[in-house]
């Protein structure tokens, strides 16, 4: 019975992950990285691509190893390419690592509870949640990670190791380095601990399993040199002290001196603490250590495997505390879930905007002239750059001229990142040039950012004053033209 129990309780923390995640997968409007996704797999709109094309498309961006893109196309084939079905990837993939979390804690020997715990310390961890409605393959790295990690345990403990071990702990290893560059820094941490602790004919075996999955990730290694340098030319890492207050906001479910308090005593009293410390300050160091050479760091999730020995360390502070300190990290996990500010709070965040702002924006753009000019104010300057791909997307059927607010160009030809400036000193001329021969200007705002200190110039440059046609608190529009022309299929009171 008591079996049956544990069993029940982890498939209710499963359901309950999975429940929060999909009423979240349709409230936000993709950003940056997710139109990235679809890109390189070819999903939505985006030219459909061969296996070999999605390799390409992987190859020349450099940001991850092609693990995911691939996964993300062949899911697509089967599940379709809309927004929920890309996302749910992501939610499916997430809700095995929390199964495989379980398995990990029981091969820790945590205890007969301790896989219900330490699977709700993933299920409430606001900050791995998170990525479980969002189209990027940050719960793929967790699972492989996890993976790897329950691979190698299982090697160890067995009576005997078997081929089918062996293979496995060298295929996991592969998956880890061929899913997100960083995730090496499990392997670092596996590859030590086993030189300390093993010197048996066993511990060579195991050692020439992690080389062997190293060598399945030899072919793409030119990519991730190419990768390492272009990181190291565009400097965007982290300092230390701001990567060390995005850990303890991320990993702690905004209550950092509780969380660090339950840890630090399960780092004391973990099973397999030699295991877990040394996982987890190799994984620490060698992150940091390639932040220092390629500059790579720009957001806490690219060390979200760091999770893991932290949230075991956390599951056997509480054993010792009689649960409190796990019942307290719920209550704060459920929180940190429903802010808004807990993940924007976090270095280099960005926030999408919500759906329903571009389901407004199509809408409103079907009722405009074919030559109407559409312009976006929707991100403050120095973060605009990131909508660019994200206007492209879904104003992609659209045959509107457009472009943003802050850098006056079209998008469709000129990246404004590239050309290294947003506005010069003839912005008036750059207005002209964009809106010169529209019969109207439609001018979507986000509400939520300031106006840019050029926006009078905007305005000087349209001459006709506006006239407004939509106000909600995620999306104002202002209409710029020569008439009053009512619009009969959207107007400012629906």
């Amino acid at each position: 019975m008591t079996k049956l129990l544990r069993v029940s309780l982890l498939v209710v923390l499963m359901l309950l992950a999975s429940a929060q995640s999909i009423g979240r997968i349709g409230t936000h409007a993709l950003w940056y990285d997710e139109v990235l996704s679809l890109q390189m797999s070819g999903g939505a709109h985006f030219t459909a691509a061969s296996l070999g094309e999605v390799l390409a498309r992987v190859a020349d961006d450099r940001g991850w190893p092609p693990l995911y893109n691939v996964t993300l196309a062949v899911w697509g084939q089967l599940a379709g390419w809309s927004t929920f079905a890309a996302r749910y990837l992501s939610l499916l993939v997430g809700v095995l690592s929390l199964a495989m979390m379980a398995r990990l804690a029981h091969l820790l020997g945590m205890g007969k509870w301790g896989s219900v715990a330490a699977v709700s310390v993933l299920a409430f961890s606001a900050f791995y949640t998170y990525y479980l409605a969002e189209m990027r393959g940050y719960t793929l790295y967790m699972l492989v990670v996890l993976w790897q990690a329950c691979a190698y345990w299982q090697a160890r403990q067995a009576p005997r190791l078997t081929f089918a071990a062996w293979a496995t702990l060298a295929l996991s290893t592969g998956v880890v380095l061929l899913t997100h560059y960083i995730a090496s820094v499990s392997l670092v941490g596996i590859g030590a601990h086993l030189l300390l602790t093993t010197r048996t004919r066993r511990g060579v075996w195991l050692l020439g399993a992690l080389a062997a999955g190293t060598l399945l990730f030899s072919p793409w290694a030119i990519y991730a040199l190419q990768a390492i340098a272009t990181e190291r030319a565009m400097q965007r890492g982290l300092d230390v002290i701001t990567l060390a207050q995005g850990i303890a906001q991320a990993f702690s479910n905004g209550v950092p001196l509780l969380f660090l308090a339950a840890a630090t005593l399960g780092a004391l009293v973990a099973p397999r603490r030699a295991f877990l410390g040394l996982w987890a300050a190799c994984m620490l160091v060698t992150a940091l250590l390639f932040n220092s050479l390629t500059s790579f760091l720009f957001h806490v999730r690219h060390i979200i495997a760091l999770l893991v020995p932290f949230a075991l360390w956390l599951v056997a502070g509480g054993q010792k505390l009689r649960g409190v300190p796990l019942l307290l990290w719920i209550v704060a996990g459920v929180v940190a879930q429903r802010s808004d500010t807990f993940m924007a709070s976090l270095p280099r965040h960005v926030t999408p905007l919500p759906a329903a702002y571009f389901e407004a924006v199509v809408a409103i753009a079907a009722c405009t002239a074919p030559e109407d000019a559409l312009i976006f104010h929707t991100a403050p300057t120095d973060t605009s750059w990131t909508h660019d791909v994200v206007l492209g997307y879904y104003l992609h059927p659209l045959p509107n001229p457009y472009a943003q607010l802050d850098a006056m160009l079209d998008l469709r030809y000129i990246n404004a990142l590239a050309m290294g400036f947003y506005y010069g000193e003839d912005y008036a001329g750059r207005v002209r040039a964009v809106t010169g021969d529209a019969p109207a200007v439609w001018l979507f705002i986000n509400p939520a950012v300031p106006l840019f200190e050029k926006f009078d110039t905007f305005a000087e440059v349209l001459e006709n004053p506006p006239q407004l046609i939509y106000d909600k608190p995620y999306l104002r529009v202002l209409r710029y033209a020569n008439d009053e022309v009512p619009f009969s299929c959207y107007d400012k009171e629906n």
